[in-house]
């Protein structure tokens, strides 16, 4: 069976991390741009950071749905039904 990662993709350098800002920002994780430089030759990285559950967005949502309440019938339903459109 083959190895799955090739074996030199671990850093067993010393290294240093540094963040060069966020990529892309949404409802339960950022992504970060890290520049990580070893001894030989720096990398730039992907870093997906989640964010604390209770920072996390739409997890109770009932307030904003409840501001939502007057609209058409058809805007009702889809906000109850929590679809898309809603």
């Amino acid at each position: 069976m083959p190895a799955l990662f090739p074996s030199d993709w671990l850093a067993d350098a010393p290294y240093e991390d540094r963040d060069l800002g966020v990529l892309k920002a949404g409802k339960e994780s950022e992504v970060y741009l890290v520049s990580r430089t070893g001894p030989t030759r720096t990398w730039l990285m992907a870093e997906k950071r989640f964010k604390p559950r209770l920072q996390r967005g739409f997890r109770n949502d009932y307030l904003y749905a409840g501001v939502w309440g007057e609209g058409t019938r058809h805007e009702d339903r889809a906000i109850k039904k929590r679809t898309r459109f809603g």
